[in-house]
């Protein structure tokens, strides 16, 4: 199985590390689109989160799923900007903050 290509060390730290110099809005929103993109190009990892979320919810119609999977992605990426923000944090610049 070959390896996606955003899901390389490389990628992710350049990721986190725009993303703590975006406002978070905009690091969201990009964050948002690569996941939609990658929902849609990445099929294999989509479908291994399909196929768990169908053992969580086997009742539940499949296109209820492909919703919840997308959001998975998107919520992922979201987690990834969030961890670059905080990497980013400088300890004093917060103890003054609070």
């Amino acid at each position: 199985m070959s390896r996606h290509f955003l899901n390389r060390p490389s990628i992710y730290k350049l990721g986190t590390r725009w993303a703590s110099y975006m406002p978070t809005s905009l690091s969201y929103a990009i964050s948002h689109a690569i996941a939609d993109i990658s929902y849609i190009f990445y099929k294999s990892a989509a479908a291994n989160v399909k196929q768990n979320l169908r053992l969580v919810f086997p009742d539940i119609p499949s296109s209820e799923i492909s919703y919840l999977t997308k959001k998975l992605f998107r919520n992922y990426g979201k987690y990834l900007v969030d961890y670059g923000r905080f990497m980013s944090l400088d300890k004093n610049t917060v103890i003054k903050k609070l």
